[in-house]
């Protein structure tokens, strides 16, 4: 479980959190950033694509606010 947590996350929306309910409170009081690493993935997609992966995961949350 502690690995699960620490190194394999699912990109925002894709996990079993709502990130969007939790951004929409948050972001409007503090910075917000998003913590996402994926050791997994990122050997399976290369660092670069799981990357972009992750970002346009985040895009698409911010959009949805």
């Amino acid at each position: 479980m502690i690995d699960s947590a620490r190194e394999e996350r699912l990109p925002p929306v894709k996990g079993n959190i709502e990130p969007d309910k939790l951004f929409r409170h948050l972001i409007s009081y503090i910075p917000t950033s998003v913590d996402i690493p994926s050791f997994g993935r990122a050997v399976i997609l290369g660092e670069k694509e799981w990357a972009r992966l992750a970002f346009e995961y985040l895009r698409r949350l911010i959009k949805s606010l």
